[in-house]
């Protein structure tokens, strides 16, 4: 299995829904684990993801959310293996809707996370949070994954 990881600093964004964003590094050097994503690579992502999810979501276990609702972010990083790679993440649901909800609690200060410039995270979640990568080299997407719902255990 492959491990990869990614430093994410600024953005563009595309006038298009579902809302996809372009995340890259700041400073490009030679030894930099992240790279822009080609504006071309960038567009056939856009145009093509979709019907590669469709094509592959599992239907008697995963139940996409409406396409639409999707924020979509993506990035180029290195493998470990020395090769490129682009990560796709997508989320249905902004985190900063429960960051504020829990910011509530008088004990609680969370800072709000830039969705321009960080990568989103979320463990559980189902189907709202999905990741794809796409290969710049052959074209062609691979890795399709969706998140899995929290377990509720019975108390003791």
């Amino acid at each position: 299995m492959t491990t990869y990881f990614f430093l994410l600093t600024c953005c563009w964004l595309s006038s298009n829904t579902p809302l996809f964003i372009h995340l890259s590094p700041d400073q490009q050097s030679p030894s930099s684990n992240y790279w822009k994503v080609e504006r071309s690579d960038f567009n056939l992502i856009k145009k093509n993801l979709r019907t590669f999810v469709k094509e592959n979501v599992n239907p008697n276990h995963t139940i996409l959310k409406n396409w639409n609702d999707y924020t979509i972010q993506v990035v180029g990083a290195t493998s470990f293996e020395n090769e490129p790679v682009i990560f796709i993440n997508a989320y249905c649901e902004s985190p900063n809707k429960s960051i504020i909800e829990l910011n509530k609690d008088p004990r609680i200060n969370i800072a709000p996370i830039n969705e321009q410039t960080q990568l989103v995270d979320t463990v559980d979640g189902g189907a709202c949070y999905f990741n794809v990568w796409f290969d710049p080299i052959s074209k062609t997407f691979t890795g399709f994954t969706t998140n899995e719902w929290g377990k509720t255990y019975p108390e003791k």
